[in-house]
């Protein structure tokens, strides 16, 4: 039998790639600014490293909706995918970029401040990055997708060039913000920079689901 991607399986999860990013990503960015009001944000690496724990929650929020929402869309595509499995791995992957990218800030700022890279060079930090984070994000989902579907590193792949393509969308929106930016005013920022990577990585993404046929379910013991 030939496995064949419904139009409405594929619709759905786009849809649900981009509500799940639009809201974990709001959420976060509402967190995380939250934070840096109520810490500071210090310049020095030494001294924010102890508020970097509390910055990377942001991916907390933002990995925990995002891995549901996209749980919930693969859950008739894929019956056997562990969704406890997934929404974990996505969490951990968040909470880990979200503190990478605090580390970064408090290093990388003031340089950064100092040289003034245009739009383009920060869109090029931010892709290679997204290298990496889809590259872990694709590591991670595909330890899920291993139970559910067949040739899952398959995912790994689209994971890389999805969040390439996403996270500069992100990145540019959040440097966009002027300094000081209340938490509201951050979190509705966010939706609209959510919305474009969330359907980025939706639709890059579900062009990997024809080449993932999924498993067979497991027939019990007569």
């Amino acid at each position: 039998m030939v496995w064949r991607v419904g139009a409405a399986d594929r619709a759905k999860w786009i849809a649900l790639c981009a509500a799940g990013e639009v809201m974990g990503l709001a959420l976060g960015a509402m967190w995380y600014r939250s934070i840096e009001q109520a810490f500071g944000a210090p310049e020095d690496l030494v001294q924010r490293i102890p508020v970097v724990f509390f910055l990377a929650l942001a991916g907390l929020l933002e990995g925990a909706v995002l891995g549901s929402m996209q749980a919930f869309a693969l859950r008739r595509m894929y019956p056997r995918l562990p969704i406890g499995l997934w929404i974990n791995m996505t969490v951990v992957i968040a909470v880990t970029g979200w503190g990478i990218g605090a580390l970064y800030d408090a290093a990388a700022g003031p340089l950064l401040a100092q040289s003034a890279p245009n739009l383009i060079q920060e869109g090029l930090i931010a892709a290679a990055f997204g290298a990496v984070v889809g590259a872990a994000y694709g590591w991670g989902q595909a330890l899920a997708f291993g139970r559910a579907a067949h040739n899952a590193k398959a995912w790994i792949g689209a994971s890389v060039i999805a969040w390439t393509l996403a996270l500069p969308v992100i990145v540019l929106a959040a440097r966009a913000l002027p300094e000081g930016v209340a938490p509201l005013q951050a979190a509705l920022s966010a939706l609209a920079a959510g919305l474009g990577a969330g359907l980025i990585v939706g639709v890059v993404t579900s062009f990997a689901f024809q080449g993932m046929p999924p498993r067979e379910p497991e027939r019990s013991a007569a």
